[in-house]
């Protein structure tokens, strides 16, 4: 008769590297940030976990941290591949100021409704994490966007306001942000026979005219 293992026997250590597994073998880094793009679209930021997000892609958490170290770092990617997703462009030869600042609006509106909270990702997990790395990457990507908005107004000019750009893109953020998150208190004031997509378009038409409008009153 075959000797039983002793109950308390220790488990052998995962190796370092790759977590091995039949699902892990197909799994890089671009189906982890699909498998966290399709959590955040539904849940708030602080519910998307290393452990749910594994859960969604059907990995080990381990294969997480072996492609990014860290859930933040994840987190930091998702944002960057949003970004791509949702590229501005160049305007087309000619465009007004009006025309270039309704494009930057649409692309704001695009990315507040890829997360269920795309702010609260941006401020409450990446703005306040701890890494450096995570805070000057996160800080470029504003950085930039308020670089389009100087661009957008100033026209190059030297004497260009450097403050106007920052409002801009601060009321675009927070009028946008608060659209999106707002939607269940939204649609009961709705008429019945318009729906949350056309009042999008519609809201977007009139932030537009909104800060187009406060472009004119300085």
């Amino acid at each position: 008769m075959a000797k039983s293992e002793p109950a308390d026997r220790p488990k052998p250590k995962r190796a370092r590297g790759r977590p091995v597994g039949d699902s892990d073998q197909t799994v890089g880094r671009e189906s982890l940030i699909a498998a966290a793009r399709r959590l955040l679209a539904v849940e708030a930021p602080s519910k998307v976990t290393t452990a749910s997000i594994a859960r969604e892609a059907g990995v080990d958490p381990a294969l997480v941290r072996y492609h990014f170290g860290d859930r933040l770092h994840l987190l930091l990617a998702v944002v960057e591949d949003l970004l791509v997703s949702n590229p501005v462009g160049r305007p087309p030869a000619g465009a007004s100021t009006a025309e270039r600042l309704e494009k930057q609006v649409r692309v704001a509106m695009r990315l507040a409704r890829s997360a269920r909270s795309m702010q609260r990702l941006m401020v409450e997990e990446l703005g306040s994490a701890k890494s450096p790395e995570i805070r000057a990457r996160l800080s470029a990507m504003n950085g930039v966007a308020i670089t389009n908005m100087a661009n957008i107004i100033n026209d190059g000019a030297e004497d260009a306001d450097p403050i106007k750009p920052l409002f801009l893109f601060i009321a675009l953020i927070g009028m946008v942000e608060f659209f999106v998150a707002a939607e269940p208190m939204i649609v009961p004031q709705i008429p019945s026979n318009v729906d949350f997509d056309t009042l999008t378009d519609q809201y977007t038409d009139f932030v537009s005219r909104l800060l187009v409008g406060a472009l004119d009153h300085p």
